[in-house]
Formats: structure tokens, C-alpha cells, sequence
């Protein structure tokens, strides 16, 4: 709908082009305290970190009052005394969350923190929208307050231990390699029903090299030219020892999962960061296939093998895991991933 007709007059005062250079100030305090690393490698205390938590609480359904009163105001075609009032109250509620959000993140252990660091800034993200949008002379949404006052209940559910933190990152990131891997194997499938009904020879083929171990002679491969080559996607001597590779890798996360719980604060920031950082590289592995990007494909191979082994490393090393299967599922993903790399 259109704005208030008073708000030409608010999105001038020089009140809210404050507000909104101190809350883009303080979302960037909290996401440097979030990424920070403990200097001394210590556990945090979980006392100091629930009574953080519950403050940091507080703090954001203040914030998310004074959106609505500020909302509220704006809306009502206030004078420039009241818009400048309303809008000192909200960068203060804003100050003062900041002020609890950076006292939790430094309470918490670096799992903890590396879980919270987006959430943690969300409610000052969500208050600058507001204030951003008077700038433009758009009108507040009532769905754009609701988006503050929504914070809460995700702070809320934030983890204030570093097994619970690690184990909850290996679980988010273990889905997300499995949809990753149900995205590969959906499109592997199309592909390979595609190549099958043009009954082209140059599937077994590509660049020169014949991947299917057929006994086609080298002039066969010689007359294909480059149009005819088939897409890694559609590449079987690829894409099965990859999705093997993955589901073994999945598999692996799995089992992180229950042994992070016997992980210290220092183990468990590891866990998380090993975690986020397996995801990322199975979502890049998977769009090089799909962009046909051989040599790509070739070095997340490579770099996925070194994170898997790490993961490896910390489940049996540092967490003394006894599961029997990790060094099956290690050859797996070695193998798996050497003959996709090869492909």
C-alpha cells in the first residue's frame, strides 16, 4: 500500500539516517564477536551461557515492542519530535540487544557460536529493514514487524552446549548433502534415460576416452565430434562411483552425529566448522558435474577427500569412536572419489 502521507518528512530527518548507521554498525559487532575465536582455547561456562541466553531473550522481545510502537507511530503521520522519539526508543532497544547478543556469543563455546552467528544478528537485520524502508518512503509492512518479533522463538532454540551445537551442525549439513545427493541422482537418472533412447555410441565416450570398457577401436572415437559429446552428468564411469562416494560421506556425518556428543568445546567447534565446510563442497562438487566442468569436478574430488579424512580423523582420533564402519565407509569415499576424479 502506499506510504503515510507524513512519511516524506520522517525519511528526511536525520533521526532515522542515524538509527540506521548505528544498527548496520552493531549487526556488523555482532557478526565479528560471532566469527572471533577464543584466545585461550577454554570450555565456556554453561552457567554464564544460560544466564546470556535468557538476557540476550529479553532483550529481543523488547526490541521487537519497541518495532511495533515504532511501526505504529510512523504509520499514525507523526510530527518530526515524535517520529525522532520513537525512533531514539528503538535504536536504543537495539543497542541494548546488541550489547547481550555480543555478551552471549562471548559466553558460549566456539560450536555454539559458530551455530548462533546468523541468528544472533537476525533481529538488528530485521529492525534496519524498517527503518530502511522509512528511508525509501515505503510503507511498513505489518508482515515486517512480525519478522522481528519472530526472532525470539529462533533465538530461543539456539544451543548453549558444544556436543549439542555439533551434533545439531552435522545433522543440518548431513540433510543437506543428502539433497545434494537425491538432486545428482534424479538428473543422473534423466540423463541416462535421454542417452538411452538416441542410442548415440558416443555415450561411451568422451574426450577420447572410453569409460565403459567397450571394444570400439580408435577411429570410432576419432569420427565423434564435439557436439556429440556426452555431458558428465550423463557419464556413468562418473556419476556411480561419485553417488557411492556421497552416500558414504552422508553416512559419515551420520555417525558424527551421535559422537559429538562426547566432544569437547574445542572438538566440537571443529565438528561444526568440518560440518559446514563438507556441505558447501558437496553442493560445489554437484553443480561442476552439472556445469559439465571436468576439471572443476576433478579438485572438489580431491579437496572433499582431504575434508572427509579429517572427519575421519576426528571421530576416531579425538572422539574415539568404535564404530566399525567408518573404515569401510573411508574406502568407500577414497575409492569412490578417486574413480569420479579420474572420469
Amino acid at each position: 500500500r502506499d506510504s503515510p502521507a507524513g512519511m516524506a518528512s520522517v525519511a528526511e530527518s536525520s533521526r532515522v539516517n542515524t538509527a540506521a548507521e548505528k544498527l548496520e554498525a552493531l549487526r556488523r559487532d555482532v557478526n565479528d564477536t560471532a566469527k572471533a575465536k577464543q584466545t585461550d582455547g577454554s570450555s565456556a561456562s554453561k552457567s554464564t551461557a544460560v544466564a546470556a541466553h535468557e538476557n540476550l531473550l529479553m532483550a529481543s522481545q523488547s526490541l521487537a515492542q519497541a518495532a511495533r510502537t515504532f511501526h505504529f507511530v510512523i504509520n499514525m503521520e507523526p510530527t518530526e519530535e515524535e517520529a525522532s522519539s520513537c525512533t531514539a526508543d528503538l535504536e536504543e532497544a537495539a543497542c541494548i540487544y546488541a550489547s547481550w547478543a555480543v555478551n552471549f556469543l562471548g559466553a558460549t563455546g566456539p560450536a555454539e557460536r559458530y551455530m548462533a552467528r546468523i541468528l544472533c544478528q537476525e533481529p538488528l537485520s530485521n529492525t534496519l529493514k524498517l527503518l530502511t524502508k522509512v528511508q525509501r518512503q515505503e510503507a511498513i509492512a505489518v508482515s515486517d514487524v512480525v519478522q522481528v518479533d519472530a526472532c525470539t522463538e529462533k533465538l530461543r532454540g539456539l544451543a548453549i552446549d558444544g556436543r549439542v551445537a555439533a551434533a545439531r551442525a552435522l545433522l543440518q549439513n548431513e540433510n543437506l548433502v543428502r539433497d545434494s545427493i537425491r538432486e545428482l541422482q534424479d538428473c543422473v537418472d534423466d540423463a541416462v534415460q535421454a542417452t538411452a533412447g538416441g542410442g548415440s555410441a558416443c555415450s561411451s565416450f568422451r574426450n577420447g576416452v572410453n569409460f565403459r570398457g567397450s571394444d570400439s577401436d580408435d577411429d570410432e572415437t576419432d569420427d565423434l565430434d564435439d557436439g556429440d559429446e556426452v555431458e558428465l552428468i550423463a557419464e556413468v564411469a562418473l556419476t556411480a562411483p561419485l553417488l557411492d562416494a556421497l552416500d558414504a560421506a552422508a553416512e559419515l556425518m551420520n555417525i558424527g552425529t551421535e559422537a559429538a556428543h562426547g566432544a569437547s568445546s574445542k572438538i566440537a567447534g571443529l565438528l561444526v566448522t568440518c560440518a559446514k565446510a563438507l556441505s558447501a563442497q558437496v553442493d560445489n562438487l554437484v553443480s561442476a558435474v552439472h556445469m559439465d566442468d571436468a576439471e572443476a569436478v576433478q579438485q572438489y574430488c580431491t579437496s572433499l577427500n582431504r575434508l572427509l579424512e579429517k572427519l575421519c580423523i576426528l571421530l576416531v582420533d579425538k572422539l574415539h569412536s568404535t564404530d566399525g564402519s567408518i573404515a569401510q565407509l573411508r574406502e568407500c569415499i577414497c575409492t569412490g572419489l578417486r574413480k569420479a576424479g579420474a572420469a
